[in-house]
Order: structure tokens, then sequence, then C-alpha cells
């Protein structure tokens, strides 16, 4: 008993929308600058400046910026240490 999956066109796009596209390096620089970000506002007291910082977190954590998606770039490569 075998059932084959057939992936259309959609699932095709989806899955190269959020391909990884940020190389290690990237995340790392993205990491330095939330922690700027988030320290910069602690000690200013002020919530909102901290909020500032949320977008790198996630470009982070998925290692996938919208922007780069956008204008084409592609820093992700096996080698560099994600997968």
């Amino acid at each position: 008993m075998s059932t084959s999956i057939e992936k259309t066109g959609t699932e095709n796009k989806s899955q190269t929308f959020f391909q990884h596209n940020l190389s290690l390096v990237d995340v790392i620089l993205r990491y330095a600058v939330l922690m700027i970000i988030v320290i910069i506002g602690g000690a200013l007291g002020s919530i909102p400046i901290m909020l500032l910082g949320m977008p790198f977190f996630w470009t982070a954590i998925m290692g996938w910026c919208p922007v780069f998606y956008a204008l084409g770039i592609n820093h992700h490569t096996a080698k560099n240490g994600m997968s």
C-alpha cells in the first residue's frame, strides 16, 4: 500500500518563499544589533525603543529576511553552518 503525494505549484512557491536566505554571519550581526537596541532601550527605560529590536530577532531566528527576498539577495549556503 503506497501513497503518493503530488506537489502543486502553490506548495513549491511557499517553500521557496520561506527558504533561508541569511548566512550565519548575517544572523550573528542581527543578534548583535538586537542586543544593542534592547540595551539602549533598557538604559533609557523605553519599551518602544526596545520593541524596535523585534524584527531583528524574528529574521535572525527564522534565517529568512523579507527585504533580502524582495531584493533577490541570498547569502545562505549549506557550508556556512546553517541547515
